[in-house]
């Protein structure tokens, strides 16, 4: 009889173990976080060969695409460097204008965020030499250059 008493009290304490019992859980969360940086592609003319005596030559275009914020704008930049004589030295250099299509200066442009997301804005380019400057150019080969620079300003 004390077996099964024992028996009893040991099933009891079992059975009591085996009740539900609260349980706290406490939620916790992992913020993750990314950025998309502010992207954009120039795509600027060839090298492109001028034809003596021609006084404006269509170059090609330059083009800027981007992803960029709204608050951000894609500055765009254009330097000139002169032709300069590779076949012979102490010449003067031949000068050259970059123009965009409506006969403006073309020094730079610059496009907002809403002007370049999910769209190709371009500018067509001339190289203008005038017939003075053609005209007082020394014999030889010349080889000059358009530096186009790019940022995004915000």
């Amino acid at each position: 009889m004390k077996r099964n008493i024992l028996l009893g009290l040991i099933s009891a304490a079992t059975a009591a173990s085996m009740l539900a019992m609260p349980v706290y859980a406490n939620e916790l969360a992992t913020e993750l976080t990314t950025t998309v940086e502010s992207t954009y592609t120039l795509e600027i003319p060839a090298n492109n060969g001028i034809t003596y005596g021609v006084e404006s030559t269509a170059i090609g275009e330059i083009s800027v695409t981007g992803n960029v914020l709204p608050t951000d704008a894609v500055t765009v930049t254009a330097t000139t460097d002169a032709f300069k004589n590779q076949s012979q030295s102490g010449v003067e250099d031949l000068p050259f204008t970059l123009r965009d299509t409506s006969g403006d200066v073309f020094t730079g442009a610059t496009w907002n965020g809403a002007e370049i997301n999910g769209q190709t804005k371009a500018i067509e380019l001339n190289v203008d030499i005038t017939s003075a400057d053609w005209q007082a150019a020394a014999a030889g080969t010349y080889a000059g250059s358009i530096i186009f620079t790019a940022a995004i300003n915000n």
